[in-house]
């Protein structure tokens, strides 16, 4: 059993850092607090579970690095930094922007919770196996794409491995190929428009890996049916988070090494507003509301896809490259 003073301080520590990104919001965790109805302290026994839950994580991570003496070298972090800043640069809005970035240090890595350093001995964390992917098969992502509406027959299937947010690319342009491209008009141009948004899909793959139990036995796995986009993400709800609260902005990270990674590379713009602004996107669209299933020991979420009514104005993506080559 994890000591109860390790959980508390765990608790302490998850509820500081909470503040800290509110305040990067522009809000104080006061505020927040005094809005949600809660105390400080009430906040920090809702969220004992999730902190036992962190340390155990960390601590079998941490548990096989130190049984097969496994350390980071200055080689390592350098090579680790320099990926993430290529990373965070492409992902910026423009030129100016991606000349800004700062390569992070060992330092950042172990404010993050990507490192740990114990006796002057610097060691990987859960994170860190997860963000490089080499902790086996665990952190992959599977794709697949189905006929029908249901797991019967596979038409297509991938599996991504290697650092996490490349996978998250991949499965990313998976779904673009393998989903409608439309037309739309506007003035005098044509717009091609996929029929789901892409900055929706983009967002609910990185939320899934964000969020994903990886200790759990199960992948994030992407899945394409004729009437739906489906994503899931083992481990299901954290404590505290019901899917009404979260349609309203408010979350909670499960993997918070990833999360401030991803937040340093640009993958993550504002903590709790993914899931309205993928509300607000296929609202737009004028799709069906997105649909999230708390299976307990997983979340699924199904984004429906509003199939034309003309197949001839909507291709898949990989067919119109194929019409291009042939003409």
């Amino acid at each position: 059993d994890i000591p109860a003073m390790m959980i508390d301080s765990q608790a302490e520590d998850m509820v500081r850092d909470f503040g800290q990104r509110l305040e990067m919001q522009g809000m104080r965790l006061e505020q927040y607090l005094q809005y949600t109805g809660q105390t400080r302290e009430g906040m920090i026994e809702q969220i004992k579970p999730q902190a036992e839950q962190k340390i155990k994580t960390q601590l079998v991570l941490e548990a096989v690095a130190k049984a097969e003496n496994i350390e980071v070298t200055d080689a390592d972090i350098k090579s680790f930094c320099e990926d993430m800043k290529k990373e965070a640069q492409r992902n910026c809005m423009d030129e100016k922007d991606a000349k800004k970035v700062k390569t992070p240090t060992k330092n950042n890595l172990i404010t993050w919770g990507i490192l740990k350093e114990e006796n002057g001995v610097v060691r990987p964390t859960y994170a860190y196996y997860y963000l490089r992917g080499l902790d086996g098969v665990m952190s992959q992502i599977q794709c697949a794409v189905f006929k029908g509406n249901t797991r019967g027959i596979f038409v297509d299937k991938r599996e991504y491995e290697g650092n996490l947010w490349e996978q998250v690319e991949q499965a990313y342009q998976f779904v673009l190929r393998n989903i409608h491209l439309g037309a739309r008009i506007k003035g005098i141009h044509r717009q091609d428009v996929y029929e789901l948004p892409p900055e929706s899909i983009r967002e609910l793959i990185i939320n899934a890996v964000v969020n994903c139990s990886y200790l759990q036995g199960s992948l994030v796995q992407v899945a394409i049916y004729d009437n739906r986009l489906e994503i899931s993400s083992p481990g299901g709800l954290m404590p505290g988070v019901t899917i009404e609260k979260m349609k309203e902005g408010f979350s909670k990270v499960r993997n918070h090494g990833i999360a401030n990674a991803f937040v340093y590379m640009n993958l993550i713009e504002q903590w709790g507003s993914g899931i309205p602004k993928i509300l607000t996107q296929t609202k737009e669209y004028g799709l069906p509301e997105v649909e999230f299933i708390d299976m307990e020991n997983a979340l699924r979420v199904n984004m429906y896809r509003a199939l034309p009514e003309d197949g001839k104005q909507a291709i898949k993506t990989s067919d119109k490259k194929q019409a291009i080559s042939d003409k």
